[in-house]
């Protein structure tokens, strides 16, 4: 029977989290999905190449961040949501046709280990509201809490590298992720 060297790695858990909009926490997320990046594959062969295809790397796409949340009194997500749709009725583009970048925000998502230690962060660019959705169902028959659902388009994320976390004090921690690997 083999001897393995070395500490234990389990797997981080992901029942202990928070997600962070702009330096604010957004606690009460049940659920977040969507971290997923894809890189498109394109296939090429010269004639006097063997009888298999190179294969290329093409253009990167990253799927929408989806978060989910009990839906409560608070409307911050839907008024962001209304943020871009009052652009798209008034028409108040920029000269080069596009909405201003201020309806984009910086979400960064932290997980924690079981001892409450930031265990791994990821930091997604561009993001703004796509798709809301208020409530996944009004039932009378039903005591299930109502659903709140929003979808963020972005431009890509990436892993952070650091132990600090991104909100202190209401704003963004200067400095919050360094070189450094996340412990665990």
């Amino acid at each position: 029977m083999p001897v393995f060297q070395g500490t234990r790695k389990d797997p981080y858990q992901g029942f202990k989290y928070r997600v962070v909009i702009d330096g604010f926490v957004h606690a009460g997320f049940r659920k977040v999905t969507g971290l997923k990046e894809e890189t498109e594959i394109s296939e090429y062969r010269e004639g006097t190449d063997p009888v298999t295809m190179n294969k290329l790397p093409g253009l990167t796409g990253y799927d929408n961040i989806v978060c989910d949340r009990g839906k409560a009194a608070h409307d911050d997500l839907y008024q962001w949501r209304r943020d871009i749709v009052r652009i798209e009725e008034s028409g108040n583009l920029g000269p080069d046709g596009l909405p201003p970048p201020d309806f984009r925000r910086q979400v960064i998502i932290e997980v924690y280990d079981k001892g409450g230690n930031l265990a791994k962060a990821w930091e997604i660019f561009h993001a703004w509201p796509a798709i809301y959705e208020a409530a996944d169902a009004i039932d009378a028959g039903s005591s299930d809490p109502m659903i709140e659902t929003m979808e963020l388009a972005n431009e890509g994320w990436i892993e952070l590298q650091g132990s600090a976390p991104a909100a202190q004090s209401g704003g963004v921690a200067s400095g919050a992720y360094g070189s450094s690997s996340l412990g665990g």
